[in-house]
């Protein structure tokens, strides 16, 4: 086998998959999040992976990364392997998480930024910038909103406590949380609400509507998901405890209190990225 680090042009990587025949489906989220990547800078030559062709020059691995350089029609430097056999050996593994991302590549970075539960606000949080809630994104694009917005998670995760509820993702509630932390609520106001909400233990009617959404959340059957109709009930629970109403019930404004900060356009139009 032979190893180089070639300059692929939108048209070489189209030339290249025209002989990818034996292939896994395409994942077009993948794809859009690569040809983010590149788009923004962020692709990284300092890599073990490849682009791998066999010797009768079928490409046998790295077609989301050629789809994703058409797709940002932009040319990136990768790494080329020629003259792989039939039987080609991939890395199948356990993946490596973002949190695992973080660890290796940022060593002496404070623990809460390899934190599970810090790591899944900020994926949502990366997600509602570009106005989206589904799509992939990649670990050097959570990685540079890290350190783009290192002192607003920093101030907010200093004083919310890394909690959780049995069985329950907290990634709405945190995104709540920070969603009402920017939109000018006092972190202490917003760390009673976050211990109400973690041990179910109030101290009076005004920590009702926190009991309230907890009920709401420990009684769904299924995991919750982050969306605009959540991220409204769990924003309405804040609102009500500020505001000392004493509901009992669980509170759904029809607009977002708080918007999303950081808001961007994406620089894929995903309408048209088939």
């Amino acid at each position: 086998m032979e190893w180089k680090l070639e300059k692929i042009t939108p048209a070489k990587a189209e030339a290249i998959l025209k002989r990818n025949k034996v292939n896994r489906n395409l994942n077009r989220g993948t794809v859009v999040a690569y040809a983010e990547d590149i788009k923004n800078g962020r692709w990284d030559t300092n890599t073990t992976a490849c682009i791998a062709i066999s010797k009768n020059g079928e490409l046998k691995d790295g077609q989301h990364r050629l789809s994703a350089i058409i797709l940002a029609d932009t040319p990136v430097s990768m790494w080329i392997c020629r003259g792989v056999g039939d039987n080609v050996v991939f890395d199948c593994g356990r993946n490596r998480s973002l949190g695992d991302f973080m660890r290796i590549n940022h060593p002496d970075i404070d623990k809460k930024f390899t934190n599970d539960r810090v790591l899944s606000m900020v994926r949502a949080l990366v997600l509602a910038t570009r106005g989206q809630t589904q799509w992939k994104v990649t670990q050097h694009e959570c990685e540079d909103f890290i350190f783009e917005h290192m002192d607003d998670l920093e101030a907010f995760f200093n004083v919310i406590p890394l909690r959780g509820i049995q069985k329950l993702s907290v990634t709405l509630v945190y995104l709540g949380m920070f969603t009402a932390y920017k939109g000018g609520v006092p972190l202490e106001e917003l760390e009673h609400f976050a211990n109400v909400l973690f041990t179910g233990m109030g101290e009076g009617s005004k920590d009702f509507p926190i009991i309230a959404y907890r009920n709401y959340l420990l009684n769904l059957t299924a995991t919750v998901k982050v969306s605009e109709a959540e991220l409204r009930k769990c924003q309405g629970a804040i609102k009500k405890y500020l505001t000392k109403s004493g509901l009992k019930r669980v509170y759904e404004p029809k607009e977002l209190i708080w918007d999303y900060p950081y808001k961007k356009l994406p620089l894929i139009d995903r309408k048209h990225s088939k």
